[in-house]
């Protein structure tokens, strides 16, 4: 399984722990390593247009839900580290109307895009 077809999976929802486990043993990473490859992946390709903010959305939706799982807290000393944090609240901020923004505000525009870029360009500064 590669990590395309887990973002894939995740992003539909039928995504299994013991999956992520199993592709983190084969590739001899951690899970939190799992997490910010997960989470550098659907950024990147959601700001060079392969992926559309839905698909992001359903798949950083679940992989929070993996970062507040047991699994993953225990191998990380209880924390949840930022870079997947961030990613992940930078789709979470597209999904709702902003106070103070008219019905003509694109939230994923005003909110997420320019989170995805922050987030993108200080990971490769």
């Amino acid at each position: 399984m590669s990590i395309k077809s887990i973002i894939e999976k995740a992003s539909d929802g039928t995504l299994e722990e013991r999956e992520v486990i199993a592709f983190s043993n084969r590739k001899r990473i951690s899970l939190d390593e799992f997490a910010h490859e997960f989470s550098r992946d659907v950024a990147h390709n959601y700001w060079i247009g392969v992926y559309d903010y839905s698909f992001c959305d359903g798949a950083m939706n679940w992989l929070f839900g993996f970062l507040t799982n047991p699994s993953y807290l225990e191998s990380n000393e209880n924390t949840i580290s930022e870079f997947p944090m961030e990613v992940y609240l930078a789709f979470d901020v597209g999904e709702y109307r902003h106070s103070g923004d008219d019905d003509s505000v694109d939230p994923v525009r005003k909110y997420t895009d320019p989170a995805i870029e922050k987030v993108l360009s200080a990971k490769n500064s």
